[in-house]
């Protein structure tokens, strides 16, 4: 016939449990991750750590993933703005010519359109967010053909020195190397406008 076998109350287990492990832990460490019953029940629980609500815990973390440094931020915004609006004038302006003007006006519209993509593509990498300004078209040079290439003209070669000082000023070499690339660009375009105001005379 089987012995039945007692089963221990879980206050014995405990106590039971204490006395093993006073033999193989006399002292207490404060290295040790484990508490006995007792000293929790005579000193009580460890403090809890506060922490943030979740809804907070979500929105750090989102905002880490999406922080991109303030000034590049601002700074590759400011060129897609400007891209897209200069993609937006060239196209106009080859509308109201003829010939191999139209046809170099269209070629830089296309440029700028391709520098704002790259630009948007930048942007999205640095800050994980689509940037699409909303872009007005106001023709400079108060409509006259020649005042608008001489202001594109203008805006060519700050974009030039713009493209240029944000290459110096980046820390992150794929973008030096973007800037770099649109600051040449932006310098051909100076001698294409060049060439087309000369032809205006």
């Amino acid at each position: 016939m089987e012995q039945e076998k007692m089963s221990a109350s879980p206050a014995e287990e405990r106590e039971c449990f204490e006395r093993v492990w006073r033999r193989v832990m006399p002292e207490d460490r404060p290295d040790c991750p484990f508490r006995l019953y007792s000293d929790i029940d005579r000193e009580g629980p460890p403090p809890a750590q506060e922490s943030a609500p979740a809804a907070e815990r979500e929105e750090d973390l989102a905002q880490e993933e999406t922080d991109a440094p303030v000034g590049e931020g601002e700074r590759l915004q400011a060129m897609i703005a400007r891209a897209l609006f200069a993609q937006r004038t060239y196209r106009a302006l080859a509308r109201r010519t003829r010939g191999g003007a139209a046809q170099t006006l269209g070629a830089m519209a296309a440029e700028e359109q391709c520098h704002a993509r790259r630009l948007s593509a930048a942007y999205f990498i640095l800050s994980g967010v689509r940037f699409t300004p909303q872009v007005p078209l106001e023709l400079p040079g108060g409509g006259d053909l020649a005042g608008a290439l001489r202001s594109r003209f203008l805006e060519e070669r700050r974009e030039e020195q713009a493209c240029r000082a944000a290459a110096g000023a980046t820390g992150e070499e794929s973008l030096a190397e973007l800037y770099r690339a649109l600051g040449d660009a932006a310098g051909e375009r100076v001698q294409r406008l060049r060439r087309l105001l000369e032809e205006q005379f």
